[in-house]
C-alpha cells in the first residue's frame, strides 16, 4: 500500500499494549480509487512476511520447541522489523507526539 497511487497510506509508531520498550506501529489508508498497481514488494519482504508470522506464533507459544519469547526478544525483533521498513522508505510518525 505504501507505494499504490490507489492509497494513502500513513504509519504510525505506539508502544506495544503493556511492554514501553517495545516499537509497534500501527497502519491507516484510505482508498483513493483505482490508479495503477503497486510495485512488487521487494524479494526480502517476502521472507519477512513469513518470519514474523513464525514469530507471531512462537509468541503466542505455538511452537514450544523453540522456547518462550521474553521482552528482549521482542523489542530485537521489532527493530529488525523496523530497519526493513526503513530501507524501504516507510516511516511511521509518533502515534502521540512528544510534548515540548
Amino acid at each position: 500500500l505504501a507505494f499504490s497511487p490507489s492509497w494513502d497510506l500513513k504509519a504510525y509508531a505506539m508502544m506495544e499494549f503493556l511492554e514501553p520498550n517495545t516499537e509497534d506501529w500501527m497502519a491507516w489508508a484510505r482508498y483513493l480509487g483505482p490508479a495503477g498497481s503497486a510495485p512488487p514488494a521487494p524479494a526480502s519482504w517476502h521472507r519477512l512476511s513469513w518470519h514474523t508470522d513464525h514469530m507471531r506464533r512462537r509468541a503466542c507459544g505455538l511452537r514450544p520447541a523453540e522456547g518462550d519469547m521474553f521482552e528482549a526478544d521482542r523489542v530485537a525483533y521489532s527493530k529488525h522489523v523496523r530497519r526493513h521498513f526503513l530501507a524501504a522508505g516507510i516511516q511511521a510518525r509518533p502515534w502521540c507526539p512528544e510534548e515540548a
